[in-house]
């Protein structure tokens, strides 16, 4: 059975979800802040009331304005998808705690996160999404939304965990791609990923994940799609890094990195590599010399 679905965001990783959808013979619809990039766009007020689902495929600053604007025009039963990755720099609250903050009581939500690489979407190269929700509802209405799709589904309730792999796989994939820039070979690029994966499981367990979570497609699954694709804006920020171009830090990784450190405090002293990282890319030091003090101590 068909749903109505509204894409909040039409840019790259929207487009290519509904083009997902809409060969899967769902109803989809979107709203963009540029009306430029949705011809003859609906109003806001004749969409939303109407949405079964509601997919949030806006950055993360945007999500609690978005959101708190829409708040008057859900139906109690829409199920909100968000597919941003980061936190809240006032609050350091991760995205599925904005949204927890923001709904009304018993609204259905969930984070979708999982290597969904836009432009292997649009070719139909397909991909895996992790529906991650405490509500069975809006993971049962996710999972059967992408049934017989080329989008593989998993779920987990562990939805905070799945958050904070979204942002950390982002903040390690740039290390990656520094890698790349800098030349590395297969032997220190296997190692780094070997120890951004160690951090990684550190990081989510300390600030309230789960191991398995961090283990499974929405952690490892991602950074590896994100961190050794060259269709990976982290991945592309990396290789910019390394090579000494000026290059804009407004990726999520970016700005989600001095949150992460400030959200764990005196336990950085335990992740060498994302201190490196933090040095690099938030205070301008060498990515070369930084990923060097702790390869070779």
């Amino acid at each position: 059975m068909s749903k109505q679905v509204v894409i909040l965001g039409a840019g790259e990783i929207g487009q290519a979800i509904g083009k997902v959808l809409g060969e899967n013979k769902q109803v989809v619809q979107f709203w963009d802040k540029d009306p430029d990039r949705v011809p003859n766009q609906q109003s806001l007020e004749s969409l939303i009331p109407s949405a079964d689902i509601l997919f949030l495929c806006i950055p993360s600053f945007a999500i609690r304005p978005a959101v708190s604007d829409l708040l008057g025009l859900l139906a109690k039963d829409t199920v909100i998808i968000c597919l941003a990755k980061s936190i809240e720099s006032e609050t350091k609250l991760t995205m599925d705690e904005v949204l927890m903050d923001i709904l009304p009581e018993g609204q259905p939500f969930a984070i979708l996160s999982g290597p969904l690489l836009g432009e292997e979407l649009e070719s139909g190269a397909g991909g895996v999404a992790v529906v991650a929700s405490k509500d069975s509802l809006a993971r049962d209405s996710a999972s059967n939304l992408f049934a017989n799709s080329t989008i593989a589904v998993e779920t987990t309730d562990d939805i905070h965990g799945a958050a904070l792999c979204g942002v950390v796989k982002n903040i390690y994939a740039m290390g990656v791609g520094a890698a790349y820039g800098l030349g590395w070979g297969d032997n220190k690029k296997g190692w780094l990923a070997g120890k951004s994966m160690s951090e990684m499981i550190f990081i989510v367990e300390a600030l309230g994940g789960r191991i398995e979570t961090v283990h499974g497609a929405s952690g490892f699954g991602d950074f590896i799609a994100t961190g050794f694709s060259d269709f990976s804006g982290h991945h592309a920020f990396g290789v910019q890094l390394a090579k000494g171009i000026d290059c804009k830090r407004n990726k999520e990784g970016c700005l989600a990195l001095p949150s992460i450190m400030e959200m764990l405090g005196n336990k950085t002293k335990n992740l060498p590599l994302l201190q490196a990282l933090h040095r690099a890319i938030t205070q301008g030091d060498s990515i070369s010399a930084s990923l060097d003090s702790v390869l070779y101590g």
